[in-house]
C-alpha cells in the first residue's frame, strides 16, 4: 500500500501505540544499564516521620496542594527546577510515574511533605542523584507559602538527611540556592551544609523578575567523614 493510501490512525491507537513504544524502550534501558547512575537508597514504603512533618510518597489527594504550590509566591527562589502541574489530569499522571521511580528506586525523587497531625501537604523534597559526581545527591526543598517560616523546612531536610545518613550509600549531600533565599542559606549552614562557594549566573530569575541570571549558593556535607 503507498503512503497515499494508508489510512490514518484513530487518537486511542496511537496512544495505544506510544504506550507500547514507551514501554519497550524503557525495557531495554534497564537492560542496557542506562539508569544505573540514577539509582538511589530505597525510600522507606511507610514514609518517615517527625514530630512536626512526615516525608511520604505522594498521593492522589495531594494533586490540590501541588498544583498550589507551584502559584506560591517566590517558589523560584527556593526550587527553579519544579516540574509544573497545572491541572488534576497532569498531575495524575506525573503522580504515576513518580511513584513508579521509587519503586524502582531511580531518582529524581520526588517526595512529599505531609503535617504528621492531620496528614495536609505542606510541600515537596526532591532528592537528585548527581551522575557525573559518584555517591551524590542535590536536594532542594519546595513549601506552600502558609507552612513557611513553621519549621517544616527545617524539619524536612533533617529527616532527608538522617535516612540518607543511614542508608550508607550517599557519600555527599549538596545543596544550592538563589542567593537571594536567605533563609535556605541559614538553614543549609545551620544543618550542617557548608557554603562550599557562590556559582555565578547559575539560575534565571523568575519570570516576574527583571529577566537576570543570579547567582547561587553552593553548601556541601560529606555523610561518611569523621
Amino acid at each position: 500500500m503507498s503512503a497515499q493510501a494508508r489510512l490514518p490512525l484513530g487518537g486511542a491507537t496511537r496512544d495505544l501505540w506510544r504506550r507500547q513504544r514507551d514501554r519497550l524502550i524503557e525495557v531495554v534501558r534497564w537492560r542496557i544499564g542506562y539508569y544505573a547512575e540514577d539509582m538511589l537508597p530505597p525510600f522507606p514504603a511507610g514514609g518517615i516521620a517527625g514530630p512536626l512533618a512526615t516525608l511520604r510518597p505522594h498521593v492522589a489527594a495531594d494533586g490540590v496542594g501541588r498544583i498550589d504550590l507551584e502559584s506560591s509566591p517566590g517558589i523560584l527562589l527556593w526550587n527553579p527546577l519544579l516540574e509544573p502541574k497545572t491541572t488534576t489530569a497532569e498531575y495524575l499522571r506525573w503522580l504515576v510515574e513518580r511513584n513508579r521511580m521509587l519503586l524502582r528506586c531511580r531518582g529524581p525523587y520526588s517526595i512529599a511533605i505531609a503535617t504528621t497531625d492531620g496528614d495536609q501537604y505542606v510541600g515537596e523534597v526532591t532528592v537528585f542523584p548527581l551522575r557525573d559526581v559518584p555517591s551524590t545527591v542535590e536536594l532542594a526543598i519546595a513549601l506552600r507559602s502558609s507552612f513557611r517560616g513553621k519549621n517544616y523546612a527545617r524539619e524536612s531536610v533533617e529527616l532527608a538527611l538522617g535516612w540518607l545518613r543511614e542508608t550508607q550509600q550517599i557519600h555527599r549531600v549538596i545543596t544550592r540556592h538563589n542567593v537571594l533565599n536567605r533563609p535556605a542559606c541559614f538553614m543549609s549552614s545551620s544543618l550542617g551544609l557548608e557554603k562550599e562557594g557562590v556559582m555565578r549566573a547559575a539560575y534565571h530569575a523568575a519570570p516576574d523578575d527583571d529577566g537576570r541570571w543570579r547567582d547561587a549558593c553552593h553548601h556541601g556535607l560529606v555523610l561518611d567523614g569523621p
